[in-house]
């Protein structure tokens, strides 16, 4: 019976696919869309771009590029990838364990498809507004070691993959006037430290000539599974919900000041409920050639019986800068990144929480501390270093990461860039005596085709201190051995 109903599914998942291909390419072309767009963000004209934006190879790799409007009331886009990663190992600890028939390297091999489908009902008509409905969807990561396409129950680890990512309705009216967006979606607050999640939500918003205002609810998944019966079982007693809103004011064109604040009321944890309000503030400024931006966030909050005999009171903070710079007259570019999180004291569960609710993303180049921007695989180092509550991370230690990349513009088609980073905790009683997490270096090289072609091929050498293999090592806590990772990627966009 599974292997029936599975492969029923599979038929009529593909079925669907193919109808969105079929109806994106009879009802709208896409072979203009040259706009290059992060999934998280709305579309930018490609003439507001600033000169950093157009050097080739430093827009982020997961990027989606939707038709231009007007070409169509159905659009199909999206990304394909194919990866392939190799570690020595899997932690800083030489030691063989007794039974290792395969060694301690670690590696994957696997295909990635996002098909984006975006329907404009109302296209065509003269001094309508913009409305749109956007699928977002994902086949994979298949691991050509791990996934059998002859595998048809859906529950089984060998079956392929599929998940999706965003399904939401956007409108735009008089002019801007008024604004909303209301689905599954990638939402981030304005510095995405604390929210940087795929969610359900609802956003409304106005834009004027001096900036945006914003107001916001949605709710986060829950970590446990109620059930789909509507009458008895999937209830919002237990669910989490942020909320809040935002205010940008552009004072000029090169200038934008940002104040956030969103609240987060977590009742996932029986009887333990946590309520955590944020507030954000981001000054940034982009004369072209140059770009800066300074982002702050401060968190307050209290977790009922979150702490032992009473409940556990938030005071945490966290500081991003940035600053990027594209030399006058040469191909180079430089870019400066700094993330520093607020340590706790060092007890754990007192009454007191000083760690930051972290999101894991940041503005770091680093490839194997911070998110990996080729491919985003959850090993990253400054999640591992935390511990997870519910939909955050938690460092105990604090964390200041650092990282300066050089990316130098050789042609239009080789943009190769090295990147170095090094990252440290705050607290060391909370990181086994030592405050050095670790020092990266990595050479990535990427080669570009007609912006619809792109391979990627990066080295990273990874020194790391106690404070990083306390977390990560399995029998020698202590053991800091280097760590390597070799990683290529495919990328055609279309």
């Amino acid at each position: 019976m599974f292997a029936t109903n599975g492969y029923s599914l599979n038929r009529r998942l593909a079925a669907l696919l193919i109808a969105a291909a079929t109806m994106a390419w009879s009802l709208g072309s896409t072979a203009d869309a040259t706009e290059r767009v992060p999934p998280e963000s709305t579309p930018v004209d490609e003439r507001e771009l600033s000169a950093i934006d157009r050097v080739p190879g430093v827009a982020h790799p997961w990027i989606w590029r939707p038709a231009p409007e007007g070409q169509g009331h159905v659009s199909f886009s999206g990304i394909f990838q194919t990866l392939f990663v190799y570690q020595n190992d899997s932690d800083f600890d030489r030691t063989r364990p007794y039974y290792d028939p395969g060694g301690q390297h670690v590696g994957i091999m696997g295909s990635f498809f996002k098909p984006v489908v975006t329907v404009r009902p109302l296209a065509g008509i003269a001094n309508a507004p913009e409305l749109e409905v956007v699928w977002d969807s994902e086949f994979g990561l298949s691991l050509w070691s791990v996934h059998d396409p002859d595998q048809y129950d859906l529950g089984h680890p060998n079956s392929l993959r599929f998940s999706q990512r965003q399904l939401y309705a956007r409108g735009r009216m008089w002019g801007g006037l008024l604004g909303f967006q209301v689905g599954y979606q990638y939402f981030t607050d304005p510095t995405a430290m604390f929210l940087g999640h795929w969610i359900g939500a609802a956003r409304l918003w106005t834009e004027t000539s001096w900036g945006r205002l914003e107001i916001m609810g949605g709710q986060l998944p829950d970590q446990t599974f109620e059930g789909l019966v509507l009458d008895s079982q999937e209830k919002f007693t237990r669910d989490a919900f942020v909320y809040g809103g935002l205010a940008e004011l552009t004072p000029s064109d090169h200038y934008k000041l940002t104040l956030g604040l969103h609240g987060l009321h977590d009742a996932q944890l029986v009887g333990r409920p946590l309520d955590l309000l944020t507030t954000t503030l981001t000054a940034s400024c982009d004369r072209g050639f140059m770009r800066w931006g300074l982002q702050g966030a401060f968190q307050w909050g209290r977790q009922k019986h979150g702490a032992q005999g009473g409940d556990e009171e938030t005071l945490a903070w966290a500081l991003q800068a940035y600053a990027t710079v594209l030399i006058p007259g040469t191909p180079v570019l430089i870019d400066l990144n700094q993330l520093v999180l607020s340590p706790d004291d060092t007890h754990d569960r007192n009454n007191h929480n000083g760690a930051f609710f972290y999101s894991s993303k940041s503005r770091s180049r680093t490839l194997m501390l911070s998110e990996d921007e080729i491919r985003d695989r959850g090993r990253n180092y400054d999640q591992r270093m935390g511990e997870r509550r519910q939909n955050f991370y938690l460092l105990r230690g604090g964390l200041s990461l650092t990282d300066l990349t050089v990316l130098v513009q050789v042609t239009d088609y080789f943009v190769p860039s090295v990147t170095f980073g090094t990252a440290f905790s705050l607290e060391k009683a909370n990181t086994g005596g030592s405050s050095f997490a670790g020092f990266e270096t990595n050479l990535h090289l990427r080669f570009l085709y007609r912006d619809r072609l792109e391979l990627h091929l990066a080295g990273v050498a990874l020194l790391p201190g106690r404070a990083l293999s306390t977390f990560i090592n399995l029998y020698d806590r202590t053991a800091t051995e280097p760590q390597f990772m070799l990683e290529s990627s495919l990328f055609v966009y279309f």
